[in-house]
C-alpha cells in the first residue's frame, strides 16, 4: 500500500527494528481537509493512531493499534452537524506482493483461521493509507443526531378507486359474481 494519498506516512521493511516499533499517525489540518474530501464528509476534526510495527515472516511487517478520528457530517434527518467519534482497532500483517507472485500456488483460505496477509508494492508501507481505509470503514454513512425522527404521514387513498384491484376480481371470480 504505497501512493499518493492525502494521508501518507511509509515505512521501509528494513528500517522496522526487530523488537518492533511504535508508530504515531496524527493527521493536520491540511491532511485532515483533504481526508474530509475523499470521505465526502463536511470535516475530519481529528485523525490519530498508535501503531505497534513488528517484522512479520522474512520481508512483511505485523500492523497493530487504535484508530481514533473525529468526523463532522450531516444528519439524514435535520441536516445539522453532527460530529461522529470512529474507533476502529487495526491487526492486520503485509507481505510484499512480489513474494505472493513469485510462490506461485493457489491460496486456501480457512474461514475460521487467520486472515491471509495484505500485500504491498515495493520494500516500504504506507501505514497513513492503512489508517485511512480504516477510518473509511468506520463512518456511519447515515448518522442521525439524537432525538432526530423522520415522521413520514402517508396519505390514505380514496377506497372507491376508478378501477377495481385485481385482488378484488380474482375474489368475485372465486364466490361466482361476475361483473
Amino acid at each position: 500500500m504505497t501512493g499518493t494519498f492525502p494521508l501518507s506516512h511509509p515505512i521501509s521493511v528494513d528500517e522496522v527494528p526487530q523488537g518492533g516499533a511504535t508508530v504515531k499517525i496524527s493527521a493536520d489540518e491540511s491532511e485532515r481537509k483533504a481526508l474530509a474530501e475523499v470521505y465526502a464528509v463536511a470535516g475530519v476534526d481529528a485523525l490519530d493512531a498508535v501503531l505497534t510495527v513488528k517484522p512479520w515472516r522474512r520481508d512483511g511487517l505485523s500492523v497493530s493499534g487504535p484508530v481514533v478520528a473525529s468526523i463532522t457530517q450531516p444528519c439524514v434527518v435535520t441536516l445539522a452537524p453532527i460530529v461522529q467519534r470512529v474507533e476502529e482497532e487495526i491487526d492486520l500483517r503485509f507481505q510484499p506482493s512480489m513474494r505472493i507472485r513469485s510462490q506461485g500456488k493457489e491460496i486456501s483460505i480457512d474461514p475460521v483461521g487467520d486472515d491471509p496477509p495484505e500485500v504491498f508494492d515495493g520494500d516500504s508501507l504506507d501505514l497513513g493509507a492503512v489508517v485511512a481505509e480504516h477510518v473509511a470503514l468506520g463512518i456511519d454513512l447515515y448518522p442521525r443526531a439524537p432525538g432526530a425522527r423522520f415522521d413520514v404521514e402517508i396519505e390514505q387513498e380514496d377506497e372507491e378507486e376508478d378501477e377495481p384491484s385485481p385482488f378484488a376480481v380474482l375474489e368475485r371470480l372465486k364466490r361466482g359474481q361476475d361483473e
